[in-house]
């Protein structure tokens, strides 16, 4: 794939966040790599964006940590892939802070 094709790419995932209106002062948790261009989006635009994979962020020590720290969760693919998404769903909601969405979406 030729170097064009790719930016295009990226910026079509980072249109995937765009329409949503973020508070930029808002702390995000993202579940994925800081490297993918959805942390990359979310990082431009807000004060504080967290990563972590969803078996880190499910332990309980890292829950205890990051309880009601969190205005928004945001997941596009990480929660499928591990074919456990109603658990991580409900695991994952002690970090975000009451009466906040969790994610913006969900693919």
């Amino acid at each position: 794939m030729d170097l064009q094709a790719e930016e295009t790419i990226r910026q079509i995932k980072k249109g995937l966040l765009r329409w949503y209106d973020f508070k930029t002062s808002s702390h995000v948790l993202y579940i994925g790599k800081p490297e993918e261009e959805l942390a990359e989006e979310l990082a431009e635009r807000l004060s504080e964006v967290k990563c972590g994979d969803v078996d880190q962020t499910i332990q309980e020590n890292w829950q205890q940590e990051y309880t009601g720290y969190f205005d928004y969760i945001v997941s596009v693919t990480d929660l499928e892939k591990k074919g456990r998404t109603g658990k991580n769903t409900r695991t994952l909601e002690e970090p975000a802070k009451a009466g906040r969405p969790h994610a913006p979406w969900h693919e």
